[in-house]
């Protein structure tokens, strides 16, 4: 059994889904499993991020271009949470990207 912290059409909505291992997600990730992502449909956030301080601008076409939302899933711990969403934050604010909302708790 696993619980739903995202419906699944949502998750099948975002095409490719970013996460911090493709291996534990595919076993430990139950909204995943749920929604029939495989290992295909998984983008890991070190293939999305600057290397060497080169942008990998094909990868995140494809992840824009394979759905209508991006969704990150990961399955580490709070701390490793926390320093992926705040990397991403500053990399989406960097770029111009994403959208503020106002009435969100």
């Amino acid at each position: 059994f696993f619980a739903d912290e995202v419906e699944d059409d949502l998750i099948r909505r975002a095409g490719k889904v970013v996460v911090d291992s493709k291996e534990a997600c595919r076993v430990e990730a139950g909204e995943l499993i749920k929604a029939n992502i495989g290992i295909e449909g998984m983008v890991e956030i070190g293939e999305a991020i600057e290397q060497d301080g080169k942008d990998i601008p094909e990868v995140l076409r494809r992840i824009r271009a394979a759905g209508d939302v991006t969704i990150f899933k990961s399955v580490g711990i709070g701390p490793q949470d926390t320093a992926i969403a705040a990397a991403v934050l500053e990399k989406g604010i960097l770029m111009g990207l994403g959208k503020y909302i106002s009435t969100y708790d």
